[in-house]
């Protein structure tokens, strides 16, 4: 899904914001909550024929009290402007610059069974090895794990747009058909 330029833009001008007023971290623990609370007001808040005072007095009644004002009024001019919509795409946007930013990285993993610490601390090297990140980010990474039991060993790796794929499934079908992977 290619994200909205719209909801780019929301995302990179709350990122500025946020980094001016020294609350970067506050609003990127609090993106996650934001999309549950919106879903639980329907439809209706998106409606183009709310009043736009109405929708702006909804959002700060259902956004929580310790909600940081920023993350308030980012909401409150998503409603104003029936942008709804662009909520949660925007707030995956900036949840992405804010880790790019900061040298996280969330590497998307898939393997035949739950690995090991020790594992995990030897795929980051690998994976910094491979340049999927740089290897003074490699403390900052985490793994989003998902099991997959089609993997006979080994491991599939996403991150930022890129893909290891050091599964032995993949290997065996490289070697059947070299021809589809330019072994000629």
């Amino acid at each position: 899904m290619t994200p909205s330029p719209n909801a780019k833009h929301y995302a990179n001008v709350l990122y500025d914001t946020a980094v001016r007023l020294g609350c970067v971290q506050s609003v990127a623990d609090e993106m996650p909550l934001m999309q549950p609370l919106i879903e639980a007001c329907g439809e209706y808040l998106a409606g183009p024929l709310v009043d736009t005072g109405v929708l702006s007095a909804a959002m700060r009644e259902i956004l929580p009290l310790h909600f940081c004002g920023l993350t308030v009024a980012f909401i409150v001019t998503l409603a104003e402007r029936h942008h709804l919509h662009l909520l949660s795409n925007a707030a995956q946007q900036f949840i992405n610059i804010n880790n790019h930013e900061s040298g996280r990285r969330t590497v998307m993993l898939r393997v035949p069974y739950w690995p090991d610490d020790g594992m995990l601390d030897r795929l980051k090297r690998r994976l910094a090895e491979e340049g999927l990140f740089p290897a003074e980010c490699a403390e900052k990474t985490g793994f989003e794990i998902t099991i997959d039991t089609e993997l006979i060993g080994g491991f599939v790796a996403y991150c930022d747009g890129y893909q290891i794929d050091a599964s032995i499934k993949t290997s065996l079908r490289r070697l059947r058909h070299p021809e589809r992977f330019g072994w000629h």
